[in-house]
């Protein structure tokens, strides 16, 4: 398993269109993905109902664990893409 840290970058926080940019990502790639909120809650990444229940606003601190044969490129193409401002 790889674990890796990122912070929320857009202003408006994660809302449809960046949660459809990483489940698009993360379907990408055949590892499992998860996002774990500082609380302690944890979503699948290739799931838009998940992410857009973790209600991410801007400067939250997420951690990204993925598993599998691309872990490592998985959790850190994750981890760019919260971290641009993507819209």
């Amino acid at each position: 398993m790889y674990t890796t840290e990122a912070i929320v970058a857009n202003p408006l926080g994660i809302h449809a269109r960046p949660a459809t940019r990483l489940v698009t990502i993360a379907t990408n790639f055949q590892a499992d993905i998860l996002i774990e909120t500082k609380d302690g809650m944890k979503v699948d990444a290739k799931s838009i109902l998940d992410i857009l229940c973790l209600a991410l606003s801007y400067g939250h601190p997420v951690k990204i664990k993925a598993e599998g044969p691309d872990e490592v490129a998985a959790a850190q193409a994750l981890a760019e893409c919260l971290e641009k401002n993507v819209e």
